[in-house]
C-alpha cells in the first residue's frame, strides 16, 4: 500500500490582518462633505478592489485566509441607504469628470481614461452587489477566504478608560452586538484599537467572550513575563487571552513612511488631487464645489519637481516586483528566527485595511500576486488566527501596555490637548450608569449613551494631535459631550425632551435599534 504523501512543513506561516475603520460622519446638508469623501474613496478604491482580488483567488482556488477586521461605525455606514445612495453619485461625477478632462493628446489623457474605466468597473461590481458590501464580506467568510472580526463600538482607545471597567465593556459588547447585527454571531476576535492596551484588560476582553487579539511588538517584549518566543508566536495571557503581538521588520517592509513599497516612484501619487485643475465649468455642470474628490492621475515624482502622468503598467509591474522582493523578505526572516526559536516562525502582519488601495492605490495587487506567490512556492503559508488557536498555543506571557501610536504608547490620544475630554466623558458615564431606564426615557437613555460612545471615538484625539482636521476633532468631541450632558440632565431631572433626542437620534442613528440597557 502506498504510503500517503507528507505535507511539506512551510518555513514560515503568516497571520495577515487588515482593519478597516472610518469615524462616524454624517452630514445631510451637504452632498459631498469631506468627513464623508473619506468613506467613498476607500469604497472605491480600497474595500471593492480588495473584495474583488479575494472572490477572484477564492474561484481560482488560490488560499489566501486574510483576516479583516470591520469596525461597527464602517459597518453601519456601509449599511445605511443614506451613504449608499450618495456613492453611487459619487462614482458617476468622478467618472464623468475624468472623460470629459480625458482630452485627446492631453498629457493627462490616457491616465484619466484609466481612471473612468476601473471606476465603471467598480460602479458594476456594486451595481451587481446590490450596493451592498457588507454581502460580499460574508460570502467570503462563509467560503472560508476571510475571517471577520470587528472592533469596539466607536474605535475607542480602552486604555483611556481603565478606571472605568463598565464603560470598556460597553464599548466591545456594543461593538459586537452592531457586528453580529450585519454578520451573525459575535466573532472570536476583537482588533484593540490603536491596538492600545493595559494590564488587565485581557480579563475584560475574556469576561466578554473575546478569545484572541493583537498588540504591537512591545507589548510581548516588554511584559512582566515575556513570552519564550517573543513576538514570533502567539501566546495566551493569564486570562485565557491568545496574543498575536506584530512582527516589525516584515511590517515595516510595506508600510515605513520613507523606505516601504508604497513610496515607489513607479506608483500612483496619492496627495495630487487632478480635482483641484479641473474647469470651473464642468465641476459647475456636475453640480460641484471644488474639493478633494480623488481624481488621481499622477505618479509619484517626489517634491519640488513636475508631476508626470501616472503609468499603470509600470506600477503593476512594481507591484509584482514587490511582491517578489516580500516573499524573499519572509523567507530571509524565518532562516534567520527559526534556529533561535527551534520551529517555524509565525508572523502576524497588521494594517489598516486603507493603505491597500486608498493610500497605497496598487495595494490590492500587491496582495494578489503574493497569494499567488505563496501558494505557488508552498514554504509560505498563510493562515487565520484561529487555525492557529485551534492547534493550541503553548507560550504564555503577561502583555505590557502599548498601542502603535507614536512613541509605542498613548501620547496621540491621552495628551494636555485631549486628557480633559477623556475625564468628561468617564464622569458622563458614570451618570448613564446610576441611571435605571423605563419605558418612557429608553429611547433617551440609548442616545446618551450613543453620544457618550461618540465622543469616545480615537479619531478626535487623533485629528487633534497631528492638527488634521483639528477644527472638525474638536467640534465633535464638544457636539457629543454637550448632547449626552443635556440628554443625562433632563432624565435626572425627568423632563425629557423627545424633540431634542429625537433630532441626535436621526442625525446619528448608529445605534437607534440596539438594546444598550440590556449590554449596561
Amino acid at each position: 500500500m502506498k504510503k500517503p504523501r507528507r505535507r511539506k512543513e512551510p518555513a514560515a506561516r503568516i497571520v495577515l490582518v487588515l482593519h478597516a475603520h472610518l469615524p462616524y460622519a454624517r452630514v445631510p446638508s451637504e452632498r459631498f462633505p469631506a468627513q464623508e469623501l473619506w468613506l467613498y474613496q476607500n469604497m472605491a478604491e480600497c474595500y471593492i478592489p480588495l473584495l474583488r482580488v479575494l472572490t477572484r483567488l477564492a474561484d481560482e482556488g488560490v488560499r489566501f485566509p486574510l483576516t479583516a477586521s470591520l469596525s461597527p461605525t464602517l459597518v453601519a455606514m456601509l449599511g445605511d441607504a443614506h451613504y449608499r445612495e450618495r456613492f453611487a453619485d459619487y462614482l458617476d461625477c468622478v467618472i464623468a469628470l475624468a472623460r470629459v478632462h480625458a482630452v485627446p493628446g492631453g498629457a493627462l489623457s490616457d491616465a484619466l481614461a484609466l481612471l473612468a474605466d476601473r471606476l465603471e468597473e467598480t460602479r458594476a461590481y456594486w451595481n451587481d452587489a446590490r450596493a451592498d458590501l457588507a454581502g460580499p464580506f460574508r460570502a467570503l467568510s462563509e467560503r472560508g477566504a476571510a475571517t471577520l472580526i470587528t472592533t469596539t463600538a466607536t474605535h475607542a482607545l480602552l486604555p483611556a478608560y481603565r478606571y472605568s471597567p463598565a464603560l470598556e465593556r460597553l464599548q466591545i459588547r456594543a461593538g459586537q452586538e452592531l457586528f453580529a447585527r450585519a454578520f451573525g454571531p459575535a466573532p472570536r476576535g476583537l482588533w484593540l484599537p490603536e491596538m492600545g492596551y493595559h494590564a488587565g484588560l485581557d480579563e475584560t476582553l475574556s469576561a466578554c467572550g473575546v478569545e484572541y487579539t493583537f498588540l504591537e511588538a512591545h507589548s510581548a517584549y516588554q511584559g512582566t513575563d515575556s513570552p519564550e518566543h517573543g513576538n514570533f508566536m502567539p501566546f495566551a495571557s493569564e486570562s485565557g487571552l491568545v496574543v498575536f503581538p506584530r512582527e516589525l521588520v516584515l511590517s515595516g517592509a510595506v508600510w515605513a513612511h520613507r523606505t516601504g513599497y508604497p513610496g515607489d516612484g513607479r506608483y500612483r501619487e496619492f496627495h495630487a488631487d487632478y480635482t483641484w485643475q479641473m474647469s470651473e465649468l464642468e465641476l459647475a455642470r456636475q453640480g460641484l464645489k471644488r474639493a478633494p474628490l480623488g481624481v488621481k492621475v499622477h505618479r509619484i515624482t517626489g517634491e519640488n519637481v513636475p508631476r508626470e502622468p501616472y503609468d499603470a503598467a509600470a506600477a503593476r509591474g512594481a507591484a509584482r516586483t514587490h511582491a517578489a522582493d516580500f516573499m524573499a523578505r519572509v523567507r530571509d526572516r524565518a532562516a534567520e528566527i527559526t534556529p533561535i526559536l527551534g520551529r517555524a516562525p509565525v508572523f502576524t502582519l497588521p494594517f489598516d485595511m486603507e493603505l491597500f488601495g486608498h493610500w497605497w492605490y496598487e495595494g490590492p495587487e500587491f496582495l494578489e500576486e503574493l497569494a499567488r506567490l505563496a501558494a505557488a512556492s508552498g514554504d509560505v503559508e498563510f493562515v487565520t488566527p484561529e487555525e492557529l488557536v485551534r492547534e493550541g498555543v503553548e507560550a504564555s506571557g503577561r502583555p505590557a501596555e502599548g498601542s502603535w501610536g507614536k512613541s509605542g504608547y498613548f501620547d496621540t490620544w491621552l495628551n494636555p490637548a485631549c486628557l480633559h475630554a477623556s475625564s468628561i466623558i468617564a464622569e458622563l458615564a458614570a451618570r448613564l450608569f446610576a441611571l435605571a431606564p423605563n419605558a418612557r426615557s429608553l429611547r433617551a437613555y440609548r442616545q446618551a449613551a450613543a453620544e457618550i460612545m461618540l465622543a469616545q471615538s480615537s479619531d478626535w484625539p487623533f485629528f487633534i494631535s497631528w492638527d488634521r482636521f483639528a477644527d472638525y476633532g474638536r467640534a465633535r468631541l464638544d457636539e457629543h459631550i454637550t448632547a449626552a450632558a443635556r440628554i443625562l440632565a433632563g432624565m435626572e431631572a425627568g423632563e425629557i425632551d423627545d424633540d431634542y433626542v429625537r433630532t441626535r437620534e436621526e442625525l446619528y442613528p448608529l445605534f437607534a435599534a440596539s438594546s444598550i440597557e440590556s449590554i449596561i
